[in-house]
């Protein structure tokens, strides 16, 4: 099939004309990321003028700012479970509605309680964001350049939690009132949310493989040819690959479909599904069992313990963090094609390792030794450091993995699975952090951290395969082969390196 695609006028793929067409339709859909980041952003600044409103113990505080992790767990149930037979655009609606009703319902409260419903509607659309962004992006992208649009997730979580940390530090600088401050804060989440659902009015269509999988071969070949820009010809041949790929129907005969997708999915005797929802699943809890979500929850905290008390100063310093985080998922989505998934996000799973152990240290010898205000620089450049060692590779890639490894048909099913795992895991990380900051203080809450990251890094480093320049079509007999070798080897080594890719198709 892909010689067929390669022969039939699909080089016109990285025409420029195509890769306008494909930036256009990925900053759209990505719109549903910035919501995402915004509300982390939110969190993240909100969180002290919320506990000095409502007078919040740190327990209440942490139910809050793990409530998003924790309702996106069902949100990824609902992505995954009931919105597969309506397409992708409908996943984007639900999730924008829910998202503008979860922040108004947020700003207008006036009680803990009322603020904590509105956050779990807020996480709901997370979960439903998480689970279809990557997947949308990836199925409208060209494989050898995948990496670089699936982060485009990644990017726009980023630039929103870069809006979302300079938003807040504007109204610390304009708005006198504390109250007023973070209403205002938690009704500006309205913004992307709302911007996406235009953007599903006028610019985005459905997903053309989730049109060809479902029988719709007509208006997916449309599709291709009208928003993305491939001749007739070649669109044609992608749609007759997608829905006769024979490898689909061989899995499919071993999966039993009564028993419910997730759990046919977990419970597959096929070695290659096996190890495909184990790096799926795996690489989405290796992106937050580093505590980066945690770490962006504490920083102001953190702060405020060295004795950075000035809030324009604490608010400055965060939006810092934000734009760093924002310029190395720029660059780690120019690296994830040409260098390769493995590398980069093996190597940023042992470099978020090795500052969190340095910001233990921090903690544990020089604070108590000389008292707040310790050379607060090195706190902060060690936390920026580690941001950035974050976004290089585990940020957008653990997105990219599962995004790009499971199969059409179970492509949605099999994210919710990952995005719940992922979510589930921030919240283990958000929720606890507080309570183990109590117990140990800082330092042993940095060395908690660290634990939990060289526990993703042993896993990637043993189990993640190189999936660049390969097709979504391709991954299952690449799969296969991967668990033979292993099968024939008799150890848990990471698979060799993807050869260079040798043709751009979808």
């Amino acid at each position: 099939m892909v010689n067929t695609l390669e022969t039939s006028g699909v080089e016109n793929l990285n025409g420029p004309d195509v890769v306008r067409r494909v930036n256009v339709l990925a900053a759209c859909a990505a719109l549903n990321s910035v919501s995402l980041g915004i509300a982390v952003g939110m969190v993240s600044t909100v969180s002290p003028l919320l506990q000095r409103e409502f007078g919040l113990s740190s327990l209440q505080l942490g139910l809050w700012q793990g409530s998003i992790s924790f309702w996106a767990i069902f949100g990824a149930i609902g992505a995954s479970l009931t919105l597969d037979p309506f397409g992708r655009r409908s996943v984007f609606v639900v999730a924008s509605c829910m998202f503008v009703v979860g922040a108004v319902v947020q700003a207008t409260a006036t009680a803990y309680v009322t603020v904590m419903v509105g956050i779990a509607i807020v996480g709901i659309s997370c979960g439903y964001s998480l689970a279809i962004d990557p997947i949308y992006i990836a199925e409208i992208s060209p494989a050898a350049v995948r990496g670089f649009y699936v982060t485009a997730s990644e990017i726009a979580i980023c630039v929103g939690q870069f809006s979302g940390f300079v938003i807040g530090w504007g109204l610390d600088v304009v708005v006198s009132r504390p109250s007023l401050r973070w209403r205002l804060m938690c009704a500006c989440c309205c913004i992307s949310p709302l911007g996406l659902l235009l953007a599903v009015a006028l610019v985005l269509p459905e997903s053309p493989r989730w049109l060809a999988v479902n029988g719709r071969e007509r208006e997916a070949v449309d599709v291709l040819s009208r928003y993305i820009g491939m001749s007739r010809p070649a669109a044609e041949s992608l749609v007759d690959q997608v829905c006769h790929d024979h490898s689909l129907e061989e899995i499919e005969k071993k999966l039993d479909p009564s028993c419910g997708p997730w759990y046919a999915l977990a419970c597959s005797a096929n070695p290659a599904v096996q190890y495909m929802v184990l790096v799926g699943v795996g690489t989405a809890i290796s992106q937050q069992i580093v505590a980066v979500d945690a770490v962006l929850y504490e920083f102001l905290f953190a702060a405020d313990a060295i004795g950075i008390t000035s809030t324009v100063a604490q608010y400055g310093l965060l939006a810092g963090l934000g734009f760093l985080k924002l310029c190395a998922a720029l660059v780690s989505a120019r690296f994830l094609d040409k260098v390769g998934r493995y590398p980069l996000i093996v190597g940023s799973a042992a470099a978020c390792f090795a500052t969190l152990v340095l910001v233990a240290a921090y903690f544990a010898i020089l604070t108590p030794q000389t008292g707040p205000g310790a050379r607060a620089w090195l706190f902060v450049l060690l936390s920026y450091v580690y941001i950035v060692a974050f976004e290089l590779g585990l940020g957008p890639g653990c997105w990219l993995i599962p995004s790009e490894v499971f199969y059409n048909k179970i492509r949605l099913p099999a994210m919710g699975m990952a995005t719940l795992s992922n979510r589930a895991t921030t919240t283990l990380m958000v929720t606890t952090a507080f309570s183990i900051r109590k117990l140990v203080g800082y330092s042993g809450l940095y060395v908690w951290f660290a634990f939990c990251a060289l526990l993703g890094f042993i896993f990637l480093f043993l189990y993640l395969p190189e999936t660049s320049g390969k097709s979504l079509e391709e991954m299952y007999d690449y799969f296969v082969g991967i668990t033979a070798a292993r099968r024939a080897s008799g150890t848990p080594l990471a698979a060799p390196l993807a050869e260079t890719p040798s043709a751009a198709i979808l």
